[in-house]
């Protein structure tokens, strides 16, 4: 009698997933490579961008405008 209600107690087995249904999974250095790498790009596009809003600062005289200098002489022209 008590093999057949510690039987019942149990859920049922569930069914194992194969590997090919997930991702590999890539060892601990490799994915630290990757990831490490992916971190730097962005850290130095995003200094690339800093310089390149710094240069433009400068060059408009502390001001950031969205067009050219050129598109700038016509408005201030055409609004005299």
């Amino acid at each position: 009698m008590e093999k057949a209600a510690s039987a019942k107690g149990r859920p049922p087995k569930s069914r194992l997933a194969p590997e090919v249904y997930f991702l590999p999974r890539r060892p601990l250095h490799v994915s630290l490579g990757i990831y490490g790498t992916i971190i730097l790009a962005g850290i130095g596009a995003g200094m690339v961008v800093e310089k390149w809003i710094s240069a433009r600062v400068e060059e408009d005289g502390g001001f950031v405008t969205l067009g050219s200098k050129k598109e700038e002489e016509v408005l201030t022209v055409s609004q005299h």
